[in-house]
């Protein structure tokens, strides 16, 4: 699902990964570690439009180590 809406109480970070597949795949992935995380369209480009995740900034050091366990490649994080 894509959710317009950031969470109200805590720091938004994004997970840039580029392809909608592949943010559909880190929110699976930060899920199954209950941790909360939206998908979001971060912006549009002559290639076509840029997704990724949205989560807790508190969480960054986790999620980054379980979306590179997991594969799924992250062109940037955005805090």
């Amino acid at each position: 699902m894509i959710y317009d809406k950031p969470y109200r109480s805590a720091t938004v970070c994004t997970a840039v990964t580029g392809s909608m597949t592949m943010a559909l795949k880190a929110q699976r992935v930060l899920s199954r570690a209950t941790i909360r995380a939206n998908t979001v369209k971060v912006s549009r480009s002559e290639k076509g439009c840029i997704y990724g995740v949205e989560f807790d900034c508190a969480l960054l050091g986790n999620v980054k180590m379980l979306l590179n366990s997991a594969g799924v490649e992250v062109k940037e994080f955005l805090k």
